[in-house]
């Protein structure tokens, strides 16, 4: 399998430092899971800007909360993060991603044209983001 992703795709901002247990989630939970699907579906995907990791103080400098998955704080309970992918084909990355890859909650954002994925849930859902908030869609079947 062909490996179109490297780590630095996966983190916001190098200025900040990144825990080794973090840059190991990423390569096992995030960067395995899209260059799967980045295979099948034979598709550019790009790793969006604003994600995957985002440090804590990062999240607090921005005037968040710094409770996002894309912190990767609480990696326990199943909890491993987050990553955001885009793709000129959305419908084909997020019939890669439902059908390929082992995420448990997927939410398309249409109107940003991206793919947000995490593992904060125990069963697999689908979500739809028209700039109000999470919309849910449907239970997704097991993972694959």
């Amino acid at each position: 399998m062909k490996n179109y992703f490297k780590i630095t795709d996966f983190i916001i901002d190098q200025s900040y430092k990144v825990p080794l247990k973090v840059i190991d989630d990423i390569y096992r939970f995030h960067l395995f899971q899209i260059n799967k699907v980045r295979n099948i579906i034979n598709k550019p995907i790009i790793v969006s800007k604003n994600s995957c990791y985002r440090p804590h103080q990062y999240e607090i400098d921005k005037g968040r909360s710094g409770n996002s998955q894309h912190t990767f704080r609480d990696i326990t309970n199943g909890k491993r993060g987050a990553a955001d992918y885009t793709c000129e084909d959305l419908e084909a990355l997020l019939n890669g991603l439902i059908k390929h890859s082992k995420y448990m909650r997927i939410c398309v954002y249409p109107k940003n044209n991206f793919i947000h994925c995490d593992y904060a849930s125990n069963q697999r859902q689908l979500f739809h983001d028209y700039g109000n908030g999470w919309e849910f869609i449907r239970n997704l079947k097991s993972k694959p």
